[in-house]
C-alpha cells in the first residue's frame, strides 16, 4: 500500500507464454541480444529502458534481464529469442521466496555516498534505539499515516529509531508547503502527524525538500511511505510491524 503519481505497467499473457515455454519449448541453447530486449520493450510498452545484464534465470527455458526503467532497475523474463516479456514476480516453490523481489532489491540497493545524502535530508529524528530506519513520508498520504502508527508503537518501545525525510508528492495540493514549513518551524512527529502548516517558507527548507525530490525522483522511488535502511536496501509501502522487526 503506497501513495504514488505513475503507473505500474502490466504484463499480459503470462499464463499462455509459460505454458507454451514449459511444455512445447527446448532448452535454452542463450539468451537475446540487449537490443533485441530494448526493441521488445520499445514496442510492448512504448517506453525507452537500459539494458543493465541479461542471464539465464533459475527457472529452466527462462532469461533474466536487468533493466534500468525510469531511473528505476527491474527484471524482466524472455525466451531465447526475446520473443516473449514477462514483467512480474518469479517465486521458488521450494524455498518459498520471492527471485525477483530478491534481485530487485540488490539492483535498486543504495550506494554508501547516496546513503550519506538520505541522511542529509532528514527532517528530524524520534527514538533512542541503536536500529534505524528512514521513513520517507509525505504528510498527506493516507498509506504513510497507517506506516506512522506502526512506527509510533516501536518507537514508544524502544526497538526503533526513525529518521523522517519529507517528500511531497505532486498529487498532494500544499503538501510541498507543509514539508517545507515543518522544516523551517523546527517541527517533529506530533506536527507532521496533524498536518501542520504555517507561512514560513524559509531557504534552508525549501532547499532540503527541493534536494529530497530530486534525489528520490532520481532513484525511480515515486511513491510513499518508502522504508530506507541502513544496509542501502528499501521498500515501498506499508511495513508492518512483524516484517519491520525482521528487518
Amino acid at each position: 500500500m503506497k501513495c504514488r503519481f505513475i503507473g505500474t505497467m502490466k504484463a499480459a499473457g503470462v499464463c499462455a507464454f509459460l505454458f507454451g515455454v514449459l511444455f512445447s519449448s527446448p532448452a535454452l541453447a542463450q539468451c537475446p541480444s540487449e537490443e533485441t530486449v530494448v526493441q521488445g520493450f520499445r514496442k510492448m510498452f512504448g517506453r525507452e529502458m537500459k539494458v543493465i545484464k541479461i542471464q539465464r534465470s533459475a527457472m529452466p527455458f527462462l532469461c533474466e534481464a536487468h533493466v534500468s526503467v525510469g531511473g528505476r532497475n527491474d527484471v524482466l523474463y524472455t525466451d531465447s529469442e526475446g520473443s516473449y516479456l514477462v514483467r512480474g514476480p518469479l517465486y521458488d516453490v521450494r524455498k518459498g521466496v520471492n527471485l525477483s523481489e530478491q534481485v530487485i532489491t540488490q539492483l535498486n540497493r543504495l550506494s554508501t555516498e547516496e546513503m550519506k545524502q538520505v541522511e542529509s535530508l532528514v527532517a528530524f529524528t524520534v527514538g533512542t534505539s541503536s536500529k534505524v530506519v528512514y521513513f520517507v513520508t509525505d504528510p498527506q498520504c493516507p498509506y504513510c499515516k497507517r506506516g506512522l502508527t506502526i512506527l509510533r508503537s516501536l518507537i514508544d518501545e524502544g526497538k526503533l529509531t526513525v529518521k523522517f525525510v519529507l517528500y511531497p508528492l505532486p498529487m498532494h495540493k500544499g503538501a510541498d508547503e507543509q514539508c517545507v514549513a515543518l522544516i523551517c518551524d523546527n517541527k517533529s512527529l506530533d506536527a507532521l502527524e496533524s498536518e501542520y502548516r504555517s507561512e514560513n517558507q524559509c531557504p534552508e527548507g525549501r532547499e532540503k525538500v527541493d534536494k529530497a525530490l530530486a534525489f528520490f525522483k532520481g532513484k525511480g522511488i515515486a511513491g510513499t511511505p518508502a522504508y530506507i535502511f541502513d544496509d542501502g536496501t528499501y521498500q515501498v509501502g506499508v511495513m508492518q510491524r512483524e516484517a519491520l522487526l525482521e528487518k
